[in-house]
């Protein structure tokens, strides 16, 4: 082959590979377009309503008579689908039936192994612990609940659902700005950690580790166990 045809077919191979990043750019460009097109973010003015429940609101971010002879612990991640299910469908029957009794001591630790989104609103719901109203606040959370890291909780967002539950929203805003509860959150997760907790929702009973959100029946054999013994 002549030093002129491996110079032109030099040429057309620069001119293809061009041709190629000139593609693959337009088309990179059209998907983000059509992200911010499709997938605007989420407004502070567009706050899910949960529906009420009376909570038997505890200190922070527990319910029960601290003496009762059952304890359960749970490990929890605000992003977590199945955490929101737990929250939404069994968690009350568990209230209904243990916890208004005095059978059952129930407390939430933080495990916010999703992402940054898990970490701000860990902080934020043990700040609205702070004024008596954790589990009225984690309903919010869960009702809003909309993906991973996708700007569900801003701190917009933390703050718009703060007013919804009707905190008062100074030392609120000063406490989660401020992440006054980052070293409490980091010792739920380092606790979760150590009890050997990998995914969640994790639960204890009286120390013995359960996993998944399991339907109440599953919860209530359990309970009746723990109670027998």
């Amino acid at each position: 082959m002549s030093s002129r045809s491996r110079i032109r077919e030099r040429r057309e191979q620069e001119q293809r590979r061009q041709r190629i990043y000139w593609i693959v750019g337009i088309a990179v460009v059209a998907l983000i377009v059509a992200a911010i097109i499709i997938l605007p973010g989420l407004s502070a003015d567009e706050i899910v309503a949960p529906e009420p429940y009376d909570w038997p609101q505890g200190e922070g971010a527990t319910m029960g008579d601290p003496n009762a002879p059952v304890h359960i612990v749970e490990y929890s991640d605000f992003q977590c689908p199945f955490c929101r299910r737990f929250h939404e469908e069994t968690l009350p029957q568990i209230v209904e039936t243990y916890i208004r009794s005095g059978q059952v001591y129930f407390e939430y630790r933080n495990f916010p192994f999703i992402g940054r989104e898990s970490v701000e609103a860990a902080n934020a719901s043990l700040c609205a612990g702070e004024q008596g109203m954790f589990w009225t606040y984690a309903d919010y959370l869960f009702a809003n609940q909309t993906g991973e890291n996708v700007g569900a909780y801003t701190e917009a967002r933390l703050q718009a659902i703060a007013q919804e539950v009707g905190l008062d929203m100074d030392p609120f805003e000063q406490c989660s700005s401020r992440n006054e509860m980052q070293d409490v959150v980091q010792n739920q997760y380092a606790q979760g950690l150590e009890a050997g907790v990998s995914s969640t929702p994790t639960f204890t009973v009286n120390g013995v580790s359960v996993l998944g959100a399991l339907p109440f029946s599953d919860f209530q054999t359990r309970i009746e166990a723990a109670l027998a013994e």
